[in-house]
C-alpha cells in the first residue's frame, strides 16, 4: 500500500513520510468499507470533504486498511462521519489540542448530565480515531499516543468534576469560592494513579483514581461532607464508565484508595495521611 503523503489539499494530515500501514485483509474488505464511507459522507452532507478525499488515493487506501483491521476505528468514523472530517481536516497535533480544550470546557457548557455524558463519549471516539490513525500511519510514536490519551483523560475528568461541583454549588450544599472555575480552591483532590498517573494510558486502559477532600478549605451546607463527596465520586464513575448508545469514556477504578474494603469512596485528607503514616504499604508510599 502506498504511504499517505505529508501535505494534502483539502484533506490535511500531519507532515512527514510515515511507514506504510498494514494492508487490508482483502481488497474486497477495503472496497466495501470505503463505499460505505462514501455513502455516510453523502448522507451527512460532507460533499466538499468527500470530493477532496476522492483525489487522495493514498489516504483512501490507508483508511481502507484501517477500517478492515479495526472495527472500533471503523465504527468511530462511520457512525459519526463528521468525526473523521474533523480528524483529517487539520494536522493531528492541532486537531487534538483543540479537542482537549473543547472537552475541558464541557463541564461549564453542558446543560444536563445526559448532555455531558453524550458529548464526552463523542469526543472520546474522536480522540481514539485521531490517536489510532496517527499511530497506525506512523505520524505519532507510542510515547506521543499515550501522552495524548492521558491529556484527553485529564480534560474529561476536569469537565466531569467541574460539572458535579457546579451542581453542588447551585444546590447550596457547597459554596465554591470561584463558581466560574469550580475546581479552583474547592478542597477536592482527585489523584491519578497507575498508568494514568504515569501518563502511560493505552487504548484499553482504565483510569485509577483516589478522591480526597479537605473540609477545612470548604464552606459546606448541612450535608455530611464524607457522604456528599462519596456521592460525587459515585457520580463521577457513572458519568465516565456507564455504557450508553454512544459507548463509554473510561472504565474508572477507585479501589486504590486507603483500605478500600472499609473506607468511603471519598476520604478526608487528614484521615488519608494518618493511614499512610501508620499503615500504608510500600507501594502506596511509592505511588
Amino acid at each position: 500500500m502506498n504511504r499517505p503523503a505529508g501535505q494534502q489539499t483539502g484533506v490535511t494530515i500531519a507532515p512527514g513520510q510515515p511507514p506504510a500501514a498494514p494492508g487490508p485483509l482483502t481488497k474486497a474488505d477495503a472496497g466495501t468499507w470505503l463505499r460505505e464511507l462514501d455513502e455516510k459522507l453523502a448522507e451527512d452532507g460532507q460533499d466538499a470533504f468527500a470530493q477532496a478525499l476522492a483525489k487522495r488515493a493514498d489516504i483512501r487506501a490507508f483508511l481502507g486498511a484501517v477500517f478492515s483491521l479495526s472495527s472500533f476505528l471503523r465504527d468511530s468514523a462511520l457512525i459519526h462521519p463528521s468525526t473523521l472530517v474533523k480528524v483529517l481536516s487539520h494536522p493531528f497535533e492541532q486537531g487534538f489540542a483543540e479537542l482537549v480544550d473543547e472537552t475541558r470546557e464541557l463541564g461549564a457548557i453542558a446543560q444536563s448530565e445526559s448532555e455531558l455524558m453524550r458529548q464526552l463519549r463523542i469526543n472520546r471516539r474522536r480522540a481514539a480515531l485521531t490517536c489510532g490513525l496517527a499511530d497506525l500511519g506512523g505520524w505519532w510514536d507510542g510515547e506521543t499516543v499515550t501522552a495524548a490519551l492521558s491529556d484527553f483523560a485529564d480534560a474529561a475528568l476536569q469537565a466531569t468534576i467541574g460539572f458535579l461541583l457546579g451542581k453542588l454549588h447551585e444546590s447550596g450544599k457547597l459554596v465554591l469560592p470561584y463558581p466560574e472555575a469550580p475546581q479552583r480552591d474547592s478542597g477536592l483532590i482527585v489523584l491519578a494513579m497507575g498508568k494514568y498517573g504515569a501518563r502511560e494510558l493505552n487504548y484499553s486502559s482504565d483510569i485509577d483514581l483516589i478522591v480526597f477532600f479537605d473540609p477545612e478549605r470548604m464552606t459546606l451546607g448541612t450535608d455530611d461532607p464524607t457522604s456528599m463527596f462519596a456521592r460525587l465520586a459515585r457520580s463521577l464513575v457513572r458519568i465516565l464508565q456507564e455504557r450508553t448508545g454512544d459507548g463509554y469514556v473510561f472504565r474508572t477504578d477507585l479501589r486504590l484508595r486507603p483500605d478500600p474494603g472499609s473506607t468511603p469512596l471519598a476520604i478526608p485528607i487528614e484521615t488519608a495521611l494518618n493511614y499512610y503514616e501508620a499503615y500504608g504499604q510500600n507501594w502506596e508510599r511509592a505511588a
